[in-house]
């Protein structure tokens, strides 16, 4: 409790803020509470315990009180404790619009300064760099560096407003860049940087969504699904998993957090052991799902409407593994290869093309006298 010294009736003798906040500070360890820190900064008391407590004033046209909740921050002091951290509650049962701000004094001294805003005390701001993936870079004299990548770390935000992406906890089954962002496919997840700044997951404010913001889009499906692979097309990024196909896509001009669209195109198998192809204006597939693999190809890829797909091994019904894990494509000679690692015969799908339509197309097969294990 605290009440100043009665100010004189008397016209002549000056009442100043000055002197009422000195007599504040000489009794600060009077009453309920010994507070650990009583400071004068400018025309306010700067107060501080390592147990919560509250302030109440009876004259609240007075006093304005700044806890470390506030609804209003244009009511924030303009003159305060550098590093001061408050939260903004624009509303009391949500926490989704709520943000934090910590302020700045002139050259890191308390008075004068600004509000910034800043991430929540006592949340987590930094990615672990061991579970991510490593980069392998070309120096200028030809040899390669493998480092971390500059990973950045959450500046604004908790968990709530500026969540962690969701490739933390699980695994990353697959590394690409899309209309200038890097991305990861994650379970059922597809998980992409800012734009231009490709090793930032966060966004940069909590208050807003802006278009170059991270974008983490969960897939809807009534069965479980898992994205392994994924290749890029002029409409969108074909994703794989292992029973559907589905196009990350956007019908506006630019790709972001609230254009970006994920839909279901197709509901192939598809192999996990063998990547898609691209094989110049459609995307060739394999599904091991029945006795042998197949090689499915697909185009007409659109934003609306499923595309179109051929079964290019129906004249050859039993010549793959359902095992196959190297398929690889030669654009230049119009030659997709098929081969099961650890064995010496590889088969290949030669096609011929007119503008878009295909007017020739063989299959052959070729034998080694040594076992494959990779080829390229």
């Amino acid at each position: 409790f605290f009440r100043p010294q009665p100010s004189s009736f008397d016209a002549n003798v000056e009442v100043s803020a000055d002197s009422i906040l000195s007599q504040a500070v000489q009794g600060s360890g009077v009453g309920q509470i010994n507070l650990n820190t009583v400071e004068r900064i400018g025309n306010g008391l700067f107060l501080a315990h390592s147990s919560p407590f509250s302030v109440e004033t009876a004259n609240p046209d007075l006093w304005r009180i700044t806890p470390m909740e506030v609804n209003d921050p244009s009511e924030l002091p303009t003159q305060c404790k550098h590093g001061m951290i408050v939260q903004v509650q624009n509303s009391a049962d949500s926490q989704e619009d709520d943000f934090y701000l910590q302020f700045k004094g002139a050259s890191g001294d308390d008075g004068s300064g600004y509000w910034e805003e800043v991430v929540g005390p006592g949340v987590q701001t930094t990615l672990d760099s061991s579970t991510l993936p490593i980069q392998i870079q070309r120096q200028s004299g030809g040899s390669f560096q493998i480092s971390s990548p500059p990973w950045v770390s959450r500046q604004v935000g908790d968990a709530t407003t500026n969540p962690t992406p969701s490739i933390v906890g699980n695994k990353i089954s697959q590394t690409f860049f899309h209309r200038n962002r890097l991305g990861f496919l994650s379970e059922d997840n597809v998980v992409l940087s800012q734009a231009g700044d490709v090793y930032n997951f966060f966004q940069n404010s909590a208050l807003v969504v802006a278009a170059n913001d991270p974008i983490d889009i969960q897939a809807s499906s009534t069965q479980p699904t898992r994205f392994i692979d994924s290749i890029e097309t002029n409409t969108g990024l074909v994703i794989f998993s292992e029973t559907q196909q589905f196009l990350l896509h956007t019908d506006s001009d630019t790709l972001t957090p609230d254009t970006g669209k994920l839909s279901n195109i197709s509901t192939y198998r598809y192999s996990p052991e063998a990547a898609p192809v691209s094989l110049g204006t459609t995307i060739g597939f394999l599904d091991s799902a029945g006795v042998n693999g197949r090689f499915f190809e697909m185009f007409d890829i659109r934003r609306e409407g499923e595309p179109q797909v051929i079964d290019q091994t129906k004249i050859v019904q039993t010549l793959l593994d359902s095992d196959t894990d190297i398929v690889i494509n030669s654009r230049e000679n119009n030659t997709v290869f098929f081969s099961k690692s650890g064995t010496n015969k590889v088969h290949g799908y030669r096609y011929y093309n007119v503008g878009s339509k295909r007017v020739q197309s063989a299959w052959f097969t070729w034998k080694f006298p040594f076992n494959i294990e990779y080829a390229f």
